[in-house]
């Protein structure tokens, strides 16, 4: 069995990384420059005519590691080749009214919010809501792009925002105690496994650190019923997360992501099957494993660059995952994994502290 991986990023080359041992090969598809090197052949875009069709022709099942592709493009493997997840739950995640539409279609709690297409409709749009708000491009945009916070009128008159309202919506803030998310997979036959609920810090939109270390009974519950929805509507297969706000007791879907999820990292080294592995069962048609955590974990994004290893490595119980990645301001270059049967958040965050500062 051979996959095929759409992106050639950190999150496909820890899904190999954990299919390897399964006695699965891979091959990626990159539409970047980036990487320079890789665990697995590499197809470039756009390479020559025959690039797609040779890299079809290299695989059993395709699948892909970002929403971020061509939605045209996935139609035409889709034809040659199993995809999975589906189109469906690509074309969905990629426009967030159409995602808004599937949350309330489910009868899932989503944010207000108000399609727009101008200015003009802007205004019109902002004497709906209260301050603040959200301006979000209904595509294209991860880890805080392609959005804007409106906290006051004043800055519809000082700012051009003609570019960000086209193709857009308003949302209106949530006065949300945490964040949170569900990842779960589903495989071939329906069987669904859910990992713990992960309670998640962002800052200007990036994730900084997620952990299972909190236990939320009634709203694990309804997330795994919420999730459940989605996933059974999708008819969907492999690895799925939906991000929410946690506002007096209810959860409040943000958005979902068709893959394996960043807040799921912590998975690597608390889960039974991580969140990787359990996606290779799900798109392959292996059973899925155990998703149930056998300890307590924190996962620490490592943005702008990788801290001295040396002194990341004496701290007791971190593992280290370096991306490889040229660096660059707030860029992901790799994450650090804090596991142990008994570990506070604060402690972790003492522990970090002098290198979390540097690489942010």
């Amino acid at each position: 069995m051979k996959i095929g991986i759409l992106g050639a990023g950190q999150l496909a080359k820890m899904l190999a990384l954990a299919g390897y041992p399964l006695g699965i090969e891979f091959a990626f598809y990159a539409f970047g420059p980036e990487p320079k090197s890789s665990v697995a052949p590499i197809w470039r875009h756009q390479a020559n005519a025959n690039t797609l069709q040779d890299f079809m022709h290299s695989v059993d099942v395709i699948t892909y590691e970002t929403e971020n592709i061509d939605s045209a493009l996935l139609a035409i493997i889709a034809e040659n080749k199993p995809v999975f997840p589906s189109l469906e739950a690509l074309l969905t995640s990629q426009d967030r009214l159409q995602e808004k539409a599937l949350f309330e279609k489910l009868d899932i709690p989503t944010t207000h919010y108000i399609p727009i297409d101008s200015v003009a409709e802007l205004t019109q749009a902002a004497q709906q809501l209260s301050y603040p708000f959200f301006i979000k491009q209904r595509s294209g945009g991860y880890d805080g792009k392609g959005q804007q916070k409106i906290d006051h009128a004043e800055q519809l008159q000082q700012q051009d925002l003609s570019g960000l309202c086209k193709a857009a919506i308003v949302e209106a803030a949530v006065p949300f105690t945490q964040e949170v998310s569900m990842v779960a997979t589903r495989d071939q036959k329906g069987t669904i496994v859910y990992y713990d609920l992960s309670v998640n810090q962002h800052q200007q939109g990036i994730l900084v650190y997620a952990h299972n270390l909190e236990k939320h009974p009634a709203l694990t519950a309804m997330a795994r019923h919420y999730m459940q929805q989605v996933l059974m509507a999708l008819d969907y297969v492999g690895t799925l997360a939906i991000e929410f706000f946690v506002c007096e007791n209810q959860l409040i879907a943000n958005e979902m992501s068709p893959r394996v999820h960043n807040s799921g990292h912590w998975t690597m080294q608390a889960a039974v099957t991580c969140q990787f592995e359990n996606h290779i069962r799900a798109i392959t048609g292996l059973p899925l494993g155990a998703s149930h955590s056998y300890q307590q974990a924190v996962m620490f994004n490592l943005l702008g660059k990788i801290p001295e290893k040396a002194q990341l490595l004496s701290i007791p119980n971190l593992h280290l995952y370096d991306y490889q990645k040229t660096a660059r301001a707030k860029r992901k270059m790799g994450h650090v994994i804090i596991a142990d049967a008994k570990i506070s958040l604060s402690g972790c965050q003492a522990q970090l502290a002098p290198w979390l500062e540097l690489s942010t």
